[in-house]
């Protein structure tokens, strides 16, 4: 014998924690944190994937990304970009909170050896302004680990090519926070 029971039998109490767990599980999966994968396509001394970096993939670790930017316009706050080995010719603009690795992520500067790294390179960038990596106004939680940046020059309004800046030129603008800077 089949009992079918109606939402009119089901206890009140027992249908509002029932939707409670729906509305936490809906806002935990909302907030789960995806890691995107970029590489240049030169294989020798990746630590992140072996495949070709191109643009039209998804971005795993088996069809990474061609390009940081690209990775920017796919992730969401609090995602994880992993920046392989190679030279990526781009400047880059972070909108969001976002943990960006290189290839010596988690690595000392001042112990490790100087080869196999991801290198951020300002000759032929592509992008808008002077520097390697703009932090949006406002902007907190960023995390930028494990690269080399160099080569980017130029001069403009807000101070010559520099590495990793982050510029509040809005009025009552609060600048960039919570930025961690680790090499």
């Amino acid at each position: 014998k089949t009992t079918t029971i109606t939402s009119s039998k089901i206890p009140w109490s027992y249908r509002i924690v029932c939707s409670m767990l729906a509305i936490f599980l809906n806002v935990f999966a909302s907030n789960a944190q995806s890691t995107y994968y970029v590489n240049d396509n030169d294989q020798t001394g990746d630590v992140y994937t072996s495949a070709a970096g191109n643009d039209g993939n998804s971005g795993g670790p088996s069809d990474p990304f061609l390009t940081i930017g690209k990775a920017l316009t796919v992730a969401v706050a609090n995602d994880i970009i992993k920046v392989d080995v190679g030279t990526y010719n781009e400047k880059v603009t972070l909108t969001y909170s976002v943990d960006l690795r290189g290839a010596k992520y988690g690595i000392d500067a001042r112990t490790r050896t100087k080869s196999d790294e991801s290198v951020l390179d300002g000759t032929s960038a592509t992008g808008t302004g002077y520097d390697a990596i703009s932090i949006a106004d406002g902007v907190s939680g960023v995390s930028i680990d494990g690269f080399e940046i160099k080569n980017y020059s130029g001069s403009g309004a807000n101070g010559d090519g520099n590495a990793i800046s982050s510029y509040c030129m809005i009025p009552g603008g609060s600048g960039a926070s919570n930025v961690k800077i680790l090499n």
